[in-house]
């Protein structure tokens, strides 16, 4: 049984006119909403979220230096004074892992939320006042939203497949700090809010960098040990997300190709 089940959407766009396909990244440059045109457009760009998210995270001081900050943190537990220069390359590169550590998780969550059907961007209000305020409880299933495609002229392509736009979805995502907070998004993510807790701690020190005086880093008896489960959940849960949606793109007997299909109504 699989950790969770891809779900498809079965809406007709239309026929296709024979032209050369651009690329995943240079639809997604142009227009984000090309990765609603296709069931594979999604899981495409699931993937790429997930192996993004993966190298921001293996790359932050911390996560690197976790056998340090063992050390840190169990001097903190026993009272005993920490060295200066043992801590200041924390200190340096607190908020740069704040922000790493909070693409990850926020490309993770967002990834999930294609791969299962939902929609990442948010609704506008003013067209949809009902679903624009579900979705701040939880998310609204792409079959479920009306989708219906406008021809956006204000995109610079002369493609009209890349063009193509949802009415009543904005360009913007929904907030990570909202799925954070949301038990509902967490339990559809498959995130637990013990670590939900940590990255909300870490969101808030990277939404900090508007308006920074200093650099800090706190520390506390328990910091490795949440630090340590958070890189439990990107070595096993990430890794093991990221090759189920990479099995389903070219697994053995897959034809399929790496690139977006750009549909046009």
């Amino acid at each position: 049984m699989s950790f969770f089940t891809l779900r498809f959407i079965h809406k007709p766009l239309g026929a296709i006119k024979k032209m050369k396909e651009p690329t995943n990244l240079d639809a997604l440059k142009l227009n984000t909403h090309s990765i609603y045109h296709s069931d594979d457009n999604r899981i495409f760009c699931a993937l790429n979220l997930l192996l993004f998210a993966e190298t921001q995270f293996q790359s932050s001081f911390l996560i690197q230096n976790l056998d340090t900050l063992k050390l840190i943190s169990e001097n903190c537990s026993q009272g005993k004074p920490l060295k200066k220069e043992i801590v200041s390359d924390f200190v340096d590169n607190g908020l740069i892992d704040a922000i790493k550590i909070s693409i990850c998780f926020e490309n993770y969550s967002k990834a999930i939320l294609l791969a299962k059907g939902y929609l990442i961007h948010n609704i506008d209000r003013n067209k949809f006042k009902d679903e624009a305020k579900q979705q701040k409880k939880s998310p609204v299933l792409i079959e479920d939203f009306p989708c219906e495609f406008y021809d956006d002229t204000t995109i610079q392509s002369d493609n009209p497949k890349l063009r193509k736009k949802i009415n009543g979805l904005k360009d913007t995502t929904e907030q990570y700090s909202i799925i954070l907070k949301n038990k509902s998004y967490l339990d559809i993510i498959m995130l637990e809010e013990h670590l939900a807790k940590t990255l909300i701690d870490l969101n808030k020190a990277r939404n900090a960098l508007h308006l920074q005086f200093s650099l800090s880093f706190k520390m506390s008896s328990t910091t490795y040990d949440e630090f340590k489960a958070l890189k439990g959940f990107v070595d096993v849960k990430i890794k093991e997300r990221k090759k189920y949606l990479t099995d389903y793109l070219f697994g053995e007997g897959n034809t399929k190709k790496p690139i977006f299909e750009i549909k046009s109504t």
